[in-house]
Protein backbone atom coordinates (compact mmCIF):
# COMPACT_ATOMS: atom_id res chain seq x y z
CA UNK A 1 0.00 0.00 0.00
CA UNK A 2 1.19 3.29 -1.03
CA UNK A 3 1.31 6.56 1.10
CA UNK A 4 1.67 8.94 -0.98
CA UNK A 5 2.26 12.95 0.48
CA UNK A 6 2.13 15.82 -1.23
CA UNK A 7 1.60 18.88 0.18
CA UNK A 8 0.81 22.12 -1.46
CA UNK A 9 3.05 20.92 -4.30
CA UNK A 10 2.61 23.13 -7.55
CA UNK A 11 2.40 21.91 -10.97
CA UNK A 12 5.31 20.30 -12.84
CA UNK A 13 5.33 18.02 -9.49
CA UNK A 14 5.69 14.44 -8.57
CA UNK A 15 5.26 12.90 -4.64
CA UNK A 16 7.52 10.86 -2.96
CA UNK A 17 6.03 7.98 -1.04
CA UNK A 18 6.27 7.32 2.78
CA UNK A 19 8.06 4.27 3.34
CA UNK A 20 5.67 1.31 2.96
CA UNK A 21 6.90 -0.33 5.67
CA UNK A 22 4.34 1.32 8.31
CA UNK A 23 1.69 -0.61 6.51
CA UNK A 24 2.81 -3.88 6.38
CA UNK A 25 1.98 -6.70 8.61
CA UNK A 26 5.01 -5.73 11.23
CA UNK A 27 3.11 -2.46 12.13
CA UNK A 28 0.46 -4.20 13.94
CA UNK A 29 2.78 -6.41 16.25
CA UNK A 30 5.36 -3.29 16.84
CA UNK A 31 3.10 -0.77 17.24
CA UNK A 32 0.13 -2.13 17.93
CA UNK A 33 -3.29 -2.71 16.22
CA UNK A 34 -4.73 0.53 17.25
CA UNK A 35 -1.84 2.27 15.34
CA UNK A 36 -1.93 0.20 12.54
CA UNK A 37 -5.37 0.77 11.78
CA UNK A 38 -5.12 4.78 11.53
CA UNK A 39 -2.33 4.60 9.49
CA UNK A 40 -4.74 2.17 6.80
CA UNK A 41 -7.51 4.77 7.06
CA UNK A 42 -4.79 7.81 6.82
CA UNK A 43 -3.63 5.86 3.48
CA UNK A 44 -7.20 5.82 2.03
CA UNK A 45 -7.36 9.64 2.43
CA UNK A 46 -7.84 11.44 -0.87
CA UNK A 47 -6.67 14.85 0.10
CA UNK A 48 -2.74 14.75 0.36
CA UNK A 49 -2.34 17.80 2.59
CA UNK A 50 -5.28 16.09 5.07
CA UNK A 51 -3.23 12.61 5.32
CA UNK A 52 0.30 14.53 5.89
CA UNK A 53 -1.63 16.43 8.85
CA UNK A 54 -3.13 12.94 10.15
CA UNK A 55 -0.14 11.44 10.21
CA UNK A 56 1.62 14.38 12.28
CA UNK A 57 -1.29 14.40 14.21
CA UNK A 58 -0.85 11.10 15.10
CA UNK A 59 2.88 11.65 16.03
CA UNK A 60 1.75 13.68 18.87
CA UNK A 61 -0.98 11.71 19.86
CA UNK A 62 1.74 8.94 20.64
CA UNK A 63 4.30 10.82 22.03
CA UNK A 64 1.77 12.37 24.38
CA UNK A 65 0.96 8.77 25.53
CA UNK A 66 4.62 8.12 25.77
CA UNK A 67 4.67 5.79 23.26
CA UNK A 68 8.17 8.34 22.29
CA UNK A 69 9.57 5.32 19.72
CA UNK A 70 5.80 5.33 17.88
CA UNK A 71 6.15 9.01 17.72
CA UNK A 72 9.74 9.27 16.84
CA UNK A 73 9.77 6.49 14.26
CA UNK A 74 6.37 8.98 12.28
CA UNK A 75 8.77 11.98 12.75
CA UNK A 76 11.27 10.01 10.87
CA UNK A 77 8.72 9.13 8.23
CA UNK A 78 7.66 12.75 8.25
CA UNK A 79 10.95 14.36 7.77
CA UNK A 80 12.12 11.87 5.54
CA UNK A 81 9.21 11.96 2.91
CA UNK A 82 9.31 14.85 -0.09
CA UNK A 83 6.49 17.04 0.90
CA UNK A 84 6.83 18.83 -2.43
CA UNK A 85 9.45 17.82 -5.21
CA UNK A 86 10.01 20.45 -7.60
CA UNK A 87 11.65 19.52 -10.97
CA UNK A 88 14.59 21.62 -12.14
CA UNK A 89 15.74 22.79 -15.34
CA UNK A 90 18.07 20.07 -15.95
CA UNK A 91 15.50 17.25 -15.08
CA UNK A 92 16.56 16.91 -11.59
CA UNK A 93 14.74 17.61 -8.22
CA UNK A 94 14.95 19.42 -4.99
CA UNK A 95 12.74 18.71 -2.16
CA UNK A 96 11.00 21.79 -0.80
CA UNK A 97 11.09 22.12 3.00
CA UNK A 98 7.24 22.79 4.13
CA UNK A 99 5.80 23.66 7.32
CA UNK A 100 4.53 20.50 8.31
CA UNK A 101 7.79 19.07 7.70
CA UNK A 102 9.58 21.56 9.61
CA UNK A 103 7.08 20.80 12.78
CA UNK A 104 7.83 17.41 12.79
CA UNK A 105 11.48 17.84 12.74
CA UNK A 106 11.18 19.74 15.65
CA UNK A 107 9.50 17.56 17.91
CA UNK A 108 12.29 14.87 16.44
CA UNK A 109 14.71 16.95 17.51
CA UNK A 110 13.42 17.39 20.68
CA UNK A 111 13.11 13.57 21.27
CA UNK A 112 16.47 12.78 20.31
CA UNK A 113 17.83 15.73 22.30
CA UNK A 114 19.09 18.54 19.78
CA UNK A 115 17.60 21.59 18.36
CA UNK A 116 16.33 24.49 20.40
CA UNK A 117 16.11 25.18 24.02
CA UNK A 118 12.62 25.68 24.16
CA UNK A 119 10.97 22.31 22.56
CA UNK A 120 13.56 20.48 24.19
CA UNK A 121 12.85 21.00 28.10
CA UNK A 122 9.02 21.13 27.46
CA UNK A 123 9.43 17.56 25.79
CA UNK A 124 11.96 16.50 29.39
CA UNK A 125 9.62 18.48 31.87
CA UNK A 126 6.73 16.12 30.40
CA UNK A 127 8.11 13.25 29.93
CA UNK A 128 9.38 13.44 33.05
CA UNK A 129 5.44 14.18 35.21
CA UNK A 130 4.15 11.71 32.71
CA UNK A 131 6.91 8.65 34.45
CA UNK A 132 6.61 10.29 37.35
CA UNK A 133 2.70 9.38 38.09
CA UNK A 134 3.04 6.09 36.10
CA UNK A 135 2.00 3.51 37.74
CA UNK A 136 4.56 1.01 35.68
CA UNK A 137 7.14 3.57 36.52
CA UNK A 138 6.74 3.22 40.40
CA UNK A 139 6.09 -0.15 40.39
CA UNK A 140 9.93 -0.83 38.46
CA UNK A 141 10.98 1.84 41.05
CA UNK A 142 10.12 0.07 43.98
CA UNK A 143 10.87 -3.20 43.04
CA UNK A 144 14.21 -2.60 42.01
CA UNK A 145 14.87 -1.01 45.24
CA UNK A 146 13.89 -4.28 47.22
CA UNK A 147 15.97 -6.00 45.06
CA UNK A 148 18.73 -3.63 45.40
CA UNK A 149 18.28 -3.70 49.34
CA UNK A 150 17.68 -7.64 49.97
CA UNK A 151 20.67 -8.64 47.57
CA UNK A 152 22.82 -6.13 49.64
CA UNK A 153 21.61 -7.84 53.13
CA UNK A 154 22.27 -11.29 52.02
CA UNK A 155 25.88 -10.38 50.58
CA UNK A 156 26.51 -8.30 53.84
CA UNK A 157 25.36 -11.76 55.67
CA UNK A 158 27.27 -13.54 53.48
CA UNK A 159 30.22 -11.68 53.90
CA UNK A 160 30.01 -11.30 57.44
CA UNK A 161 29.86 -14.52 58.18
CA UNK A 162 32.94 -15.79 55.99
CA UNK A 163 36.24 -16.07 57.95
CA UNK A 164 38.67 -15.47 55.23
CA UNK A 165 37.88 -11.74 53.72
CA UNK A 166 38.47 -12.17 49.52
CA UNK A 167 40.73 -9.62 47.37
CA UNK A 168 38.12 -7.61 46.75
CA UNK A 169 36.54 -7.27 50.46
CA UNK A 170 40.12 -6.18 50.92
CA UNK A 171 40.28 -3.82 48.84
CA UNK A 172 36.57 -1.90 48.64
CA UNK A 173 35.54 -3.03 51.52
CA UNK A 174 32.23 -5.26 52.48
CA UNK A 175 30.12 -2.51 52.49
CA UNK A 176 30.95 -1.25 49.14
CA UNK A 177 30.81 -5.00 47.43
CA UNK A 178 27.45 -5.39 48.76
CA UNK A 179 26.79 -2.19 47.52
CA UNK A 180 28.18 -2.94 43.80
CA UNK A 181 26.29 -6.62 44.29
CA UNK A 182 23.01 -5.19 44.61
CA UNK A 183 23.39 -2.71 41.72
CA UNK A 184 23.96 -5.49 39.30
CA UNK A 185 20.38 -7.10 40.21
CA UNK A 186 18.97 -3.82 41.01
CA UNK A 187 19.13 -2.66 36.53
CA UNK A 188 17.77 -5.49 35.54
CA UNK A 189 15.43 -5.70 38.22
CA UNK A 190 14.24 -2.41 36.88
CA UNK A 191 13.81 -2.67 33.64
CA UNK A 192 11.92 -6.23 33.93
CA UNK A 193 9.40 -4.54 36.52
CA UNK A 194 8.92 -1.58 34.13
CA UNK A 195 7.68 -3.86 31.32
CA UNK A 196 5.56 -6.22 33.34
CA UNK A 197 3.70 -3.18 34.49
CA UNK A 198 3.48 -2.20 31.18
CA UNK A 199 2.30 -5.03 29.37
CA UNK A 200 -0.01 -5.48 32.54
CA UNK A 201 -1.64 -2.07 31.52
CA UNK A 202 -2.08 -3.27 28.18
CA UNK A 203 1.19 -1.35 26.41
CA UNK A 204 2.58 -3.78 24.23
CA UNK A 205 6.29 -4.46 24.56
CA UNK A 206 9.37 -5.31 22.17
CA UNK A 207 10.94 -8.43 24.21
CA UNK A 208 13.57 -9.48 21.79
CA UNK A 209 16.96 -9.00 22.75
CA UNK A 210 18.13 -5.88 21.25
CA UNK A 211 15.39 -4.75 22.69
CA UNK A 212 16.27 -6.06 26.48
CA UNK A 213 19.69 -5.45 26.11
CA UNK A 214 19.22 -1.78 25.20
CA UNK A 215 17.24 -1.41 28.29
CA UNK A 216 19.81 -3.51 30.56
CA UNK A 217 22.25 -1.03 29.36
CA UNK A 218 20.24 2.18 29.75
CA UNK A 219 19.22 1.31 32.92
CA UNK A 220 22.49 0.70 34.47
CA UNK A 221 23.79 3.99 32.85
CA UNK A 222 20.53 5.69 34.36
CA UNK A 223 20.72 4.16 38.19
CA UNK A 224 24.56 4.03 38.08
CA UNK A 225 24.41 7.78 36.84
CA UNK A 226 22.05 8.55 40.02
CA UNK A 227 23.90 6.91 42.52
CA UNK A 228 27.42 8.13 41.46
CA UNK A 229 25.77 11.88 41.25
CA UNK A 230 23.75 11.36 45.31
CA UNK A 231 27.35 9.66 46.53
CA UNK A 232 29.56 13.02 45.23
CA UNK A 233 26.54 15.26 46.23
CA UNK A 234 26.68 13.57 50.06
CA UNK A 235 30.35 13.82 50.27
CA UNK A 236 30.33 17.38 49.05
CA UNK A 237 32.06 19.53 51.83
CA UNK A 238 30.72 23.46 51.82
Amino acid sequence: MSFDIQVGAPRATRPTPISEGLFDARTSRRWGETVAAELRALAREGDAELRAEGLLSLARREEAAGRVEVAAELYAEIVGANLAFTLGHDGGGRTQGSPLQQRAQEHLDAILGRGAFGPRAEFLLRNLAQQSSDPAMLFAMGTAGAVFRMTRLATLSRLASTTNSGILTQLIGAGRLASLTGFALEAPAFTLAGRLGSEALGRRQDWSGAALGRDFASSYLVLGGLKLAGHVGANLVF
